[in-house]
């Protein structure tokens, strides 16, 4: 299938993360390769952990 990045700058706590987690979810299912490229990563274990999805820290200036 498709190789998806999912990119998300703004924000803070954890909220940033809530919003994309469900539609990569989703399209993992389909049978999507999904990444996660998130501004702070400091809730993504907690948030992420157990699904599976890759996310890797967005670049910081």
């Amino acid at each position: 299938m498709s190789r998806i990045l999912c990119v998300w700058e703004l924000g803070g706590g954890y909220g940033h993360i809530a919003a994309l987690a469900p539609l990569a979810q989703a399209l993992r299912v389909r049978g999507h390769e999904v990444t996660l490229v998130l501004k702070d990563l400091f809730y993504a274990e907690a948030i992420l952990g157990t699904t599976g999805l890759d996310y890797v820290q967005a670049p910081v200036w």
